[in-house]
């Protein structure tokens, strides 16, 4: 069954390597970016920080695909997942 996902990760695979060459490389220099912008202006670009949430969530999940973590396929997009509950509740 392994074999079979590492199978169907190589679309994912591949399109992480076009994306930036490297998207830890693309991550870093965004991070970099924002973080000049945060020391001169003392705000996050709030476009740069839903890209970079976006790449990592999807990087993660391709990991957590083929490392057997979850059984559901990882989307091709940079989403921002669901909004989080105003409060805890307990089972």
């Amino acid at each position: 069954m392994s074999v079979f996902r590492w199978l169907l990760a190589i679309p994912h695979y591949l399109a992480l390597g076009l994306v930036g060459g490297g998207i830890r490389a693309l991550i870093g220099l965004l991070s970099l970016y924002a973080g000049i912008a945060l020391a001169v202006t003392g705000r996050y670009p709030p476009g740069i920080f839903d890209l970079v949430v976006g790449l990592n969530r999807w990087v993660l999940r391709v990991f957590a695909y083929v490392s057997l973590l979850t059984d559901k396929y990882p989307p091709f997009r940079l989403d921002q997942g669901g909004s989080e509950p105003l409060t805890a509740t307990r089972p």
